[in-house]
């Protein structure tokens, strides 16, 4: 088991824009003047376009997807998903978050502070990568700060920690009905073939640090094949 402790030193821590332009007269040097004045514009909205393409997240170049048993759903239950990459994100990359379906109304489940997991990754079909880890909305949904975590085991380039905690002696969150987000991560494709992500180890954390059995996390095997237009999708027959 990894151990709960970090978690108390945790909580022992710690202009808008605008424009206001007045029109040129609706004459001929008005005309001549506003004619001049496009060309700049027009090389300014093209700049922005470029940047905005060049900002796109990275499409993977294989078809992937995941699927899922049919009771891994329902409220309650911890559902892994494939999402579009980030620019951020390594070229060709594919990212996966894990989100949970509410509402929850497991004894305790009004008072969720952290979460840990250790999660088993098919080694064989994709690699993490370092740094990717992105926190979703659940444990920040009263806009309080909170921190999330990856790293892989010493030695082991399959199996990955996870964790997420809020900050500073605060008490915990209830999961009300709808979906929220855990974290996202982002892995390197580097095969093809199916193979399973596996939950060995996933609890909560109450705000007195003791673990709670709110939530069931529910695996999903992703499926890598060498091409297609259809990077992303999800339960596939």
């Amino acid at each position: 088991m990894v151990a709960w402790g970090r978690y108390a030193c945790l909580r022992g821590g710690v202009n808008p824009v605008g424009y206001n332009c007045s029109l040129l007269p609706s004459t001929a040097a008005g005309s001549k003047e506003q004619a001049g004045t496009m060309t700049p514009m027009k090389f300014m909205f093209a700049a922005m376009q470029a940047v905005f393409i060049l900002g796109m997240p990275a499409v993977p170049a294989q078809d992937a997807h995941l699927t899922h048993s049919a009771q891994d759903t329902g409220a309650g239950t911890v559902r892994l998903e494939l999402v579009p990459a980030l620019a951020s994100d390594p070229a060709g990359s594919l990212r996966l978050r894990a989100v949970l379906e509410g509402p929850l109304t497991a004894a305790g489940a009004t008072d969720l502070y952290a979460f840990n997991a250790v999660l088993r990754l098919p080694g064989t079909l994709v690699a993490f990568v370092p740094g990717s880890a992105r926190k979703g909305d659940l444990l920040g949904q009263d806009e309080r700060d909170w921190m999330v975590t990856a790293a892989l085991s010493p030695g082991r380039k399959d199996v990955l920690t996870v964790g997420g905690s809020r900050i500073g002696a605060v008490p915990g969150v209830a999961v009300p009905a709808g979906f929220w987000e855990l974290f996202s991560l982002a892995f390197k494709p580097k095969g093809t073939g199916a193979a399973p992500f596996i939950w060995e180890e996933a609890t909560f954390i109450d705000s007195t640090i003791r673990p709670v059995e709110a939530a069931r996390f529910v695996g999903a095997t992703l499926h890598l094949d060498g091409g297609g237009d259809t990077p992303m999708s999800e339960d596939h027959p």
